[in-house]
């Protein structure tokens, strides 16, 4: 956290300190979300594939047609960030 940071000497110097720890912070924070966030779209991707594939064969069920709107919504919701 950016009050953790403990940095000595003139207050722009000690500023300015504070802000390239916190964006090396923030730099590692986004990698590791960023990833994550990926890895759900590919499965979600995966699995809307799975749906369209069953769709074409025409055996799906009425639950999986829901979960396809629930897919596509959550897959929506990855391509805002």
């Amino acid at each position: 956290m950016y009050t953790d940071y403990q940095i000595q000497g003139w207050p722009a110097f000690v500023f300015k300190e504070k802000l390239k720890k916190l964006k090396g912070d923030l730099r590692n924070w986004s990698k590791d979300n960023c990833d994550l966030l990926e890895a759900k779209a590919v499965d979600l991707r995966n699995q809307l594939g799975d749906l369209y594939r069953k769709l074409e064969e025409k055996s799906i069920s009425e639950g999986e047609l829901f979960l396809r709107g629930e897919i596509i919504g959550e897959i929506k919701k990855l391509n805002h960030y």
